[in-house]
């Protein structure tokens, strides 16, 4: 774990870290000489010292300045150093996760990828900078305690160093619990995340069907559990800090009676005592850091094993091919091609069709037969279990993935809008568009009339989910941005499930004159789309069980005459 950590985002800045420790070095060493500055003055004191008494206490107050600089730089370097590592942990984590195999991608909950990249990454950061930070402050806190204990009374040190094992024991005992729960609160948060993200997204469902109460009642029972496991932490973690604190209570009973008997015996003075406590403090303070960065590490440990789910070979550049696509895809093949999303339940079965020229072709059938599943796996979003996926007569497996993206206009039912924009939305992945072709783009699909009649027109802000569009007009849009990429394929899911006739018409238009130079592959049920199609493959329960244009159909496939019928 720790080697990892180091060489991926530590070995980088090794010459800050060195830095940051140097301050932490200097400022530990000027702290530990205040209790014996401080023991100083109060004997000069009680020995009526006059002139020494001035030089111990201009010493005393530079000293105290000297910690609070360092302190200070300790402070700004250290919160730099954790959040630029943080920044380049959740940067591989997001890279990690938008290149995640689709089927890897969707075994996690949004809120519980939320709550790795952005909670399991600060933990981990933050304790191997504290780790870091703490050695050297360890390391010369007891160096210097144990150095001025033993110098003061090494009765007192030896009484002191017998509870150390003791207080030890203690966080042995617990460490395995701890990492127990531990657990359970990263896997109550994921569901709490999870939940809030769902409720938030789905805010107009839940009112439309009237379950808010069952929806807050589940929340109230969400947060019950989580309080109920966050409390086993506290009561977990406060007792063993409860008994350290006993046994540390007890022990300086025992130190305080028997220094009072030195100092009755005139075996040690006051001063001595009081540094000789304040160094105890000190060693008793590396001690505890030692124990926490003990009880912290099992709750690093859990962070640490979830970033490690989301692994590489997991990404979808494991699964990349070596040629690069750069011309235009003029033909796509699909040769006995079988998909099954889980064992034993085949959505696609042996699957065959040649598209070998530009056209509008479209995927007829009822819902759950595979329509879009063959978009995804043109898109490769997933990898059929068998057969055979051409494009341009080469295995689709063989080609680069992003090239292979970047000849393709992938447009799902639901488009996906990002927070900007009107013109920041059109131009998604691609800024060299200028912002007259967008217009014009829009002009044709129906949306630049609705854009102009908002307040900011091309510059209002598109808001999550686009709630200032209704669905047609989401449709509208993200077709026109779809259409902006310029591709030489386009795999179209449903895009005019929600538009009306006029608008129907108007786009399928455009698909047209698109299929002059484009292969348009769509999935649709709307007989507008159908009856342009230069040819339509009919699917039922995963087979193309016919094939034609709409005419043919009509006349020759009863189950195209029955989709045709029911619409």
């Amino acid at each position: 774990m720790g080697k990892d950590i180091y060489k991926q985002f530590l070995k980088t800045r090794e010459g800050l870290l060195i830095l940051l420790v140097l301050i932490i070095g200097i400022g530990v060493g000027l702290n530990g000489l205040a209790p014996y500055v401080f023991g100083k003055v109060i004997d000069v004191i009680s020995l009526d010292q006059k002139e020494t008494f001035q030089i111990w206490i201009v010493i005393y107050i530079f000293l105290l300045l000297l910690v609070q600089v360092f302190s200070l730089m300790e402070t700004l370097i250290g919160q730099w150093t954790v959040t630029s590592i943080e920044n380049d942990m959740k940067g591989q984590m997001m890279k990690r996760i938008t290149h995640l195999k689709t089927k890897d991608a969707e075994v996690y909950e949004k809120g519980e990828l939320l709550n790795r990249i952005e909670f399991d990454v600060e933990t981990v950061a933050g304790y191997y900078i504290d780790l870091i930070s703490s050695v050297l402050m360890i390391i010369l806190n007891l160096a210097i305690s144990v150095y001025f204990v033993l110098l003061i009374s090494w009765r007192l040190t030896l009484i002191a160093v017998g509870f150390l094992p003791v207080l030890y024991f203690a966080n042995y005992m617990f460490r395995n619990r701890i990492r127990k729960i531990e657990r359970q609160k990263k896997e109550v948060s994921d569901e709490y995340y999870s939940f809030l993200n769902q409720a938030f997204s789905g805010l107009n469902s839940i009112k439309a069907f009237g379950i808010q109460k069952k929806i807050v009642e589940k929340f109230s029972s969400l947060l019950k559990y989580k309080l109920k496991v966050e409390m086993k932490n506290t009561e977990l973690t406060s007792g063993v800090t409860a008994l350290r604190a006993v046994l540390g209570s007890i022990m300086n009973v025992v130190l305080l009676t028997v220094a009072g008997f030195f100092i009755m015996d005139g075996k040690m003075t006051i001063g001595n005592m009081v540094a000789f406590n304040s160094y105890l403090e000190m060693l008793m303070q590396a001690v505890s850091k030692v124990l926490e960065l003990n009880l912290n590490k099992q709750g690093v440990i859990v962070s640490y094993e979830r970033i490690s789910q989301v692994k590489e070979e997991l990404m979808e550049t494991k699964m990349n091919g070596s040629i690069v696509l750069h011309e235009m895809i003029h033909t796509v093949c699909f040769h006995h091609v079988s998909f099954s999303y889980e064992k034993n339940t085949e959505v696609l079965r042996n699957i065959s069709f040649q598209i070998d020229k530009p056209g509008l072709y479209s995927f007829a059938g009822e819902n759950g037969t595979g329509k879009t599943t063959i978009l995804k796996l043109l898109e490769r979003f997933y990898q059929q279990n068998s057969g055979t996926i051409t494009v341009n007569n080469i295995p689709i497996e063989e080609y680069d993935i992003l090239s292979l993206r970047n000849q393709i206009s992938y447009m799902e039912k639901e488009p996906f809008f990002i927070s900007g924009d009107v013109y920041q939305n059109l131009g998604f992945g691609d800024a060299s568009i200028s912002r007259e072709k967008m217009e014009e783009i829009c002009r044709k699909t129906g949306i630049h009339r609705d854009i102009m009649e908002l307040d900011k027109q091309y510059r209002t802000e598109v808001t999550e989910g686009a709630s200032k569009f209704s669905s047609g007009q989401k449709q509208k849009l993200g077709l026109a941005r779809a259409i902006l990429r310029n591709s030489s394929l386009y795999l179209l899911d449903e895009v005019t499930s929600d538009l009306d006739g006029a608008a129907e018409k108007v786009i399928c238009d455009v698909l047209e004159e698109i299929g002059k130079k484009a292969i348009v592959i769509s999935v649709s049920h709307k007989e507008e789309v159908l009856k342009r199609s230069d040819q339509i493959f009919v699917l039922n329960h995963g087979e193309i069980v016919a094939s034609g244009t709409h005419e043919q159909l009509l006349e020759n496939s009863e189950e195209y005459q029955k989709l045709y019928k029911e619409q």
